[in-house]
């Protein structure tokens, strides 16, 4: 009688193979998780601009002014809100000309937050507005005006995607990566809701006495709006008419 013949087990080699293929699939994920991060992070680092002006906050205000500024300064006071499109657009069509005329010593510029977009009472608002304004305070009271200049343009250009999304935690990651001391990082990390209350209140009311309303964004010079026409222009008109 013949031998009938002999079978193999399908999964008993195929059982490794099938194991030496998810450790496969797991080390080229893992390249390619760390691929995207350096990336990222050489993107982020790519993006933050040296600056040649210095940054304080005085009276409720971060102030932008350069060394070679003068007492004859023309300086303005821009009112803004992180959550406001508008500011946003502003921001993004205008900063680098700010920017580039307060390094020249041609132009101071007082900014001050508002928080009237999380809701109609200033002093109790805990929303995105009333958050970012407190947690890029310490980066103005510390100095670090290119740690400030990098975290505000982000709040400004990408503001749909960080707009209640981002925490203070998320704010003191940006400043830690457009190099804020890891003092500063933490301050700006356990920054309090009620810093940006009373700052965007002291600004609301500041603007609402000088102009008997609160929106933004706004442009003034010695107390009083430029002209509705001039705001994509501010800058040229402050530096020529302040």
């Amino acid at each position: 009688m013949a031998k009938s013949a002999k079978v193999s087990d399908p999964n008993k080699q195929g059982g490794a193979g099938f194991l030496w293929g998810i450790v496969a699939l797991l080390v080229i994920a893992a390249v390619v998780i760390g691929y995207i991060v350096i990336n990222g992070q050489r993107s982020r680092a790519a993006d933050i601009e040296d600056v040649a002006f210095n940054v304080s906050f005085e009276d409720d205000a971060v102030v932008l002014a350069s060394d070679s500024a003068t007492a004859d300064t023309p300086q303005v006071d821009l009112y803004d809100d992180f959550s406001c499109p508008h500011c946003a657009d502003l921001a993004v069509a205008t900063g680098d000309e700010m920017k580039n005329a307060v390094e020249a010593g041609d132009l101071i510029v007082n900014i001050r937050q508002l928080n009237f977009l999380d809701g109609q009472d200033p002093t109790a608002n805990d929303g995105h507005s009333t958050m970012t304004a407190a947690a890029v305070t310490p980066l103005a009271e510390a100095g670090e005006a290119k740690a400030w200049w990098n975290v505000h343009k982000i709040l400004m250009a990408d503001q749909q995607k960080v707009y209640n999304s981002w925490t203070a935690e998320d704010v003191a990651n940006a400043a830690a990566d457009a190099g804020a001391s890891s003092e500063v990082v933490e301050e700006v990390k356990n920054s309090e809701i009620a810093t940006g209350q009373e700052i965007a209140t002291a600004n609301y009311e500041k603007l609402e006495q000088a102009t008997g309303s609160v929106s933004s964004p706004r442009v003034l010079i010695d107390g009083e709006d430029i002209p509705d026409d001039q705001l994509n222009t501010w800058v040229s008109y402050a530096v020529e008419n302040g």
